[in-house]
């Protein structure tokens, strides 16, 4: 069957440009079936952080692939194991609970998911509310894109989304109130506490929010006194703080 015909049968970003057919993969860069080699500035994107064809990953999922191929969550694992004690290492001591998902999207329902079973064991069953950001993206299922703020992304289905209750963004390039730090009162740090007796703190579950917005606003740090603030807000309510780092976390950004 030629390559075009199959591609017919399958769904792609651009009905009008069929993807290109890649046939090989090694370092940085990612070969096209008629020669040509493309640099992969993005990393697969975000997932392939060591590079493509490394042997040593390979030949470990093959090992693993030949021994156990596949158990349900409900299981333990040796590899589950391992990869848990390696992860526990660079985890601050405080934190000391994982859950494996397999994306960024899955995580950040998971985290909501987990956020309101948090407040109904606490006896607080009124709070369900999650308050995001504007200029941030938390993923591409239903209840992650209704807190993100890609209006792109989400103008199609606008209809299906679900209700959200955003604060101003910490973007201090044009920042939404017309201040400039470090003269500012950081307005956008408070604007949660404000949003928060708004909604009435017995709804509130939880604060999703990007430590550094990466999509959505382009690398926007914000100023070392904001996340401070933003835990002390929580803190106060009783909100859980929900800290979007798939694309940010683990060393993404440095040390």
């Amino acid at each position: 069957m030629e390559i075009q015909e199959v591609l017919n049968n399958m769904f792609y970003r651009n009905p009008n440009a069929p993807p290109p057919l890649i046939v090989k993969s090694e370092g940085v860069y990612l070969y096209y079936s008629n020669g040509q080699k493309m640099l992969d500035a993005s990393g697969g994107p975000m997932a392939v952080n060591i590079g493509y064809g490394r042997k040593e990953i390979a030949k470990a999922a093959e090992q693993l692939l030949d021994k156990i191929s596949y158990i349900l969550p409900v299981f333990a694992s040796e590899a589950r194991i391992n990869l848990t004690k390696r992860i526990k290492k660079f985890m601050p001591k405080n934190l000391t609970r994982i859950y494996f998902c397999s994306g960024g999207s899955e995580a950040n329902e998971a985290a909501i998911k987990l956020a309101r079973q948090y407040q109904i064991l606490k006896g607080e069953t009124s709070r369900y509310k999650i308050i995001s950001r504007k200029l941030s993206y938390h993923g591409m299922t239903i209840a992650t894109l209704s807190l993100g703020d890609i209006k792109m992304r989400k103008r199609d289905f606008l209809p299906m989304l679900l209700e959200s209750w955003p604060i101003e963004a910490c973007y201090c390039y044009r920042c939404p109130y017309e201040t400039a730090y470090p003269g500012c009162d950081l307005d956008c740090a408070h604007a949660l506490e404000e949003r928060i007796l708004a909604e009435g703190p017995e709804t509130v579950a939880a604060f999703l929010a990007e430590p550094v917005v990466a999509a959505a606003a382009g690398a926007t740090v914000p100023p070392p006194e904001y996340f401070p603030i933003i835990r002390k807000i929580c803190d106060k309510y009783g909100v859980l703080l929900i800290a979007d780092e798939v694309v940010t976390g683990f060393g993404r950004t440095g040390k």
